[in-house]
């Protein structure tokens, strides 16, 4: 919940946050380039690179931590040079960062940058002892009284709050109410008296706190509480001024069930299941279904009892292409893996994405985890009748994908000598990878597989 107060973000784009953040920080271009023109542009997410998160830092902070200055020139096109002037809350700006990481050459660009800025603005900028206090007093701001009170569910705390003139409909940056909060708290941590300071708000004070009302990703309180309280999403199913709510959409046209099977919450998909059945075959705006977002939350329990329902089917694929297996690998979920690859057909086992000709194999290189996850799916997928050899419509190799994304450990399983035959690894193609790559570590390892063969 700190996080959440803090940030600028909202719930749904903290991912897109945290996957961009990600590409900053590894410096890895084209990754960056893809997020930003298949998730940033087409849904005019230009604004998240002026979002701070709970350090108050910006994506460009994190550019300047990867080093890399196409990165860094990309954010600042989209967002303007003005984002240069950004501080995190200890009053440092990207050229902080960048000193800071040892990136000499971000370094050098980032004091040409800053050279070209006003006198006036340069000396704010660096007067970092004397704007650090006032920039931390501006960030507690945002972490009113009332949210506090939210968390802890004190009616009588809010009641003080009401009696001394507090507004209790402040919002959090990224929009959420009390409410929001209040619901949001895990029925595990939950008291009987918090869970009371929800139904007081639900039903003493829709003049101030409109429970209908959605943050900018057009989440409603049901969404948050099937995110963590399925208490409340009961009481609010068994209610029929609330109970409209669990058949909302979000803005991406996520429902409630949805958001339950992303974060594997498996008790409340059988209760939303259960009790709106014809949410089960809904989708979202990218064609994801229940048993999409259940490949992503990684319960298998909750995948096999959704395809238990005669509507689900496991070959049901996104608008793109995408197969559950594609989405288990994506997000390096094991058990899903495992399961997919032993009910999926030789057909299935092969499909690629619609537009890029992505295999399943070739997104296991990709947002990585470096918990062993990878290596221990890619010997599924290599146990399996995968064409581990397949290309995509860039001609790019499952090996390729994992060497632009830095993935170490999954290179150094991939060119291991009872792989290479079925990923099609000869001396001469991991020369050329090794030509490419600009990671000292993953050269040496495929160094190590030439001198090997």
């Amino acid at each position: 919940i700190y996080k959440l107060i803090s940030v600028d973000y909202t719930i749904e784009d903290g991912q897109l946050f945290q996957l961009l953040k990600r590409q900053c920080l590894h410096g890895v271009l084209s990754g960056f380039k893809y997020l930003v023109d298949t998730r940033v542009y087409p849904k005019k997410k230009e604004y998240i690179f002026k979002q701070r998160d709970e350090n108050g830092c910006i994506l460009l902070h994190y550019a300047a931590c990867g080093g890399n200055i196409l990165i860094l020139n990309e954010i600042l096109k989209i967002a303007s040079e003005k984002v240069l002037e950004y501080k995190c809350i200890r009053g440092q700006d990207a050229l902080h960062f960048a000193i800071r990481y040892k990136q000499k050459d971000m370094t050098d660009y980032l004091i040409q940058k800053y050279s070209l800025l006003s006198t006036t603005i340069q000396e704010n900028m660096h007067a970092t002892n004397s704007n650090t206090s006032n920039y931390d007093n501006n960030m507690f701001e945002m972490f009113a009284i009332v949210h506090w009170v939210a968390w802890l569910g004190d009616v009588r705390l809010l009641a003080s709050l009401k009696q001394n003139n507090f507004d209790i409909s402040l919002k959090t940056r990224n929009g959420l109410n009390i409410l929001d909060l209040a619901c949001m708290k895990k029925e595990t941590e939950a008291s009987e008296g918090e869970f009371e300071f929800c139904l007081h708000l639900l039903n003493n004070e829709a003049e101030n706190i409109d429970p209908s009302k959605t943050d900018a990703s057009g989440w409603t309180i049901a969404h948050y509480a099937s995110l963590s309280n399925i208490r409340l999403l009961k009481y609010m199913a068994a209610n029929k001024k609330f109970r409209y709510l669990i058949m909302e959409k979000t803005n991406s046209l996520k429902t409630c069930l949805h958001i339950a099977c992303e974060f594997a919450k498996h008790e409340t998909v059988k209760f939303i299941a259960k009790n709106f059945e014809t949410l089960l075959q809904v989708e979202d705006e990218l064609g994801w279904n229940a048993l999409h977002f259940a490949a992503k939350g990684g319960n298998l329990d909750t995948l096999r009892y959704l395809l238990s329902k005669k509507c689900m089917k496991i070959d049901c694929r996104t608008k793109d292409g995408k197969t559950l297996l594609h989405i288990a690998c994506i997000f390096k979920q094991t058990s899903i893996c495992e399961f997919v690859v032993s009910e999926f057909s030789e057909e299935l086992l092969n499909a690629k994405t619609d537009k890029y000709h992505l295999t399943a194999a070739h997104y296991l290189g990709v947002e990585k985890k470096e918990d062993e996850s990878e290596t221990k799916i890619f010997e599924i997928l290599a146990g399996s009748k995968m064409k581990l050899s397949a290309k995509s419509s860039k001609g790019l190799s499952v090996l390729d994908f994992a060497i632009d994304h830095l993935n170490r450990e999954l290179v150094t399983c991939m060119v291991k000598t009872k792989y290479r035959e079925k990923l099609g690894l000869n001396p001469t193609i991991l020369a050329r990878c090794k030509e490419n790559t600009k990671d000292d570590e993953i050269k040496r390892i495929l160094q190590t597989a030439i001198d090997d063969v």
